[in-house]
C-alpha cells in the first residue's frame, strides 16, 4: 500500500492510515511525502505523540514524493494507493501511470480521500473524466473515501459518477496521559475551541461577546477556555482581553504532541460552528481530535444527528434553546463537587475510548475488504 501525503498539516489522517495498515492489518506501507526535507514526523511532533506504534514504520517507510513519480514501475508495484488531502495533480499522475504503464493483467484500487465533498467532487470527477475509456479496461477502481458519514451521504448524493464512497474515520492511539475518576490535574474546568483559526468557520465574535457578558459567573466558577490552533493572522485575536481566555495561536500549529496533550488536559471541546457545511458536506476536526484525545465534545442534538456514530453519553449535551456559554455554565453547576463532575468526565472519556476502539476495527475491516476485491479479481 503507498500513501501520498502533498501537505505537512492533516498528518494525523495519514497516520490514520498507517496505524490501520501496518499494526492492523500488518501490511508493507510506502508513505511519500512532499514534506520529507523539512523532516515532517520531528516537526509537528505526531511521531512522539504515536511513539509505542509509528517510530519503526515512520523511519523505515516514509519517502519522498518524487521517488514515486519518477519511477513508473514503483507505482505499478503498489496495488492500493491512498491518496491525502486532495492532491488532484498526484490523481492525474497516478492513473496515467496506471492506463499506460502497469500491467493490465493486475488489479488496482485508488482512494481519493475527501474532506470537504462540497469543493472536492467536481475538481475528482474532471479528473477521472478524461480517463475513463482507458479505465474501463483496466482491473483498476476508484473510491472515494470520506472522512466522516454525512461526507459520505453528500459524495454518494451528488456525485455524477458511479464512484463507490466509503468511510474513513482519522484516529489512531496517542500516547497521553491516562485519566481515572480522581484526575484534578487543574484548577480549572477549562473548555477548548481548537483548529484553523478562520471566522467564516466558527462564530468567534459572538462567543467572545458572551464570555465578556457572563465574566464573573465564569470567575466564580472556575472556567476558562483555551483557542488553541494556527492563523496567518494573529491580530485577529488581539482584542481577546478577558482573563477567562487563554489563546495558543502561531502562523504554524504547535507540535502535534503538545497540540493533542493541551486538549487532552481539557474537560471539554466546543465546535462553534458557523453556518451549515460542517453539518452537510465537510468533516470537522473538532470530531476527530475529540475521539483521538478522549476530551468530549459540547455537542447538540444536531451535531449528534450529523455524527450518528457517537453516542449521547460520550458527550456533554447542549440543549437546543441554549447557547455554548449557558450550556457551559449549566453543566459546572449541575454536579454538587468537582469530584462528582471528574466522575462523570471520566464515564465520557470510557465512551470515547470504546468508540475509538470500534473504529481502529472498522478501519480495519475496510482495507482488509480491499484486499479482498483485489484477490477476487486477480482470479478473475
Amino acid at each position: 500500500m503507498a500513501i501520498i501525503s502533498s501537505v505537512s498539516h492533516h498528518g494525523e489522517v495519514w497516520h490514520s492510515y498507517l496505524y490501520a495498515a501496518v499494526i492492523r492489518c500488518h501490511w508493507h506501507v510506502s508513505l511519500f511525502t512532499a514534506t520529507l526535507g523539512r523532516n515532517i514526523q520531528e516537526e509537528n511532533g505526531l511521531s512522539y505523540a504515536t511513539r509505542s506504534w509509528s517510530r519503526l514504520p515512520l523511519y523505515k517507510q516514509q519517502r519522498h514524493v518524487n521517488e514515486l513519480f519518477n519511477s513508473t514501475s514503483t507505482i505499478c508495484s503498489y496495488q492500493i494507493i491512498a491518496i491525502g488531502t486532495l492532491g488532484l495533480l498526484e490523481l492525474r499522475r497516478i492513473l496515467n501511470v496506471l492506463v499506460k504503464d502497469c500491467d493490465p493483467r493486475t488489479a488496482y484500487i485508488v482512494l481519493v480521500q475527501i474532506h470537504d465533498a462540497a469543493t472536492a467532487l467536481r475538481s475528482i470527477e474532471k479528473v477521472v473524466n478524461k480517463f475513463s475509456s482507458q479505465l474501463s479496461r483496466r482491473r483498476i477502481e476508484i473510491r472515494l473515501l470520506a472522512l466522516a458519514f454525512h461526507v459520505k451521504e453528500y459524495a454518494e448524493r451528488y456525485q455524477k459518477l458511479p464512484l463507490r464512497v466509503d468511510v474513513w474515520v482519522p484516529i489512531f492511539p496517542l500516547d497521553l496521559p491516562v485519566h481515572d475518576e480522581n484526575d484534578e490535574h487543574h484548577k480549572y474546568f477549562d473548555f477548548v475551541i481548537q483548529g484553523q483559526v478562520d471566522t467564516q468557520r466558527r462564530n468567534y465574535s459572538g462567543f467572545f461577546t458572551q464570555v465578556q457578558r457572563q465574566s464573573k459567573a465564569l470567575d466564580r466558577h472556575r472556567i476558562t477556555f483555551s483557542i488553541v490552533g494556527r492563523s496567518s493572522d494573529c491580530k485577529n485575536f488581539r482584542y481577546v482581553r478577558s482573563p477567562q481566555v487563554r489563546v495558543f495561536i502561531g502562523p504554524q500549529y504547535m507540535p502535534a504532541n503538545l497540540f493533542f496533550g493541551l486538549i487532552h488536559q481539557a474537560v471539554g471541546i466546543i465546535p462553534l460552528f458557523r453556518g451549515d457545511t460542517y453539518y452537510k458536506s465537510k468533516q470537522s476536526s473538532s470530531i476527530r481530535t475529540s475521539v483521538l484525545t478522549r476530551t468530549p465534545l459540547l455537542a447538540s442534538q444536531r451535531l449528534l444527528k450529523t455524527h450518528k456514530y457517537i453516542p449521547k453519553e460520550a458527550v456533554w449535551f447542549k440543549q437546543d434553546n441554549e447557547t455554548d456559554l449557558g450550556a457551559v455554565l449549566r453543566i459546572i453547576t449541575s454536579y454538587p463537587s468537582d469530584v462528582a463532575f471528574r466522575q462523570a468526565l471520566f464515564m465520557r472519556r470510557q465512551q470515547l475510548d470504546r468508540l475509538a476502539e470500534e473504529w481502529y476495527i472498522n478501519n480495519e475491516r475496510t482495507l482488509r475488504e480491499y484486499a479482498r476485491l483485489l484477490e477476487q479479481s486477480t482470479k478473475q
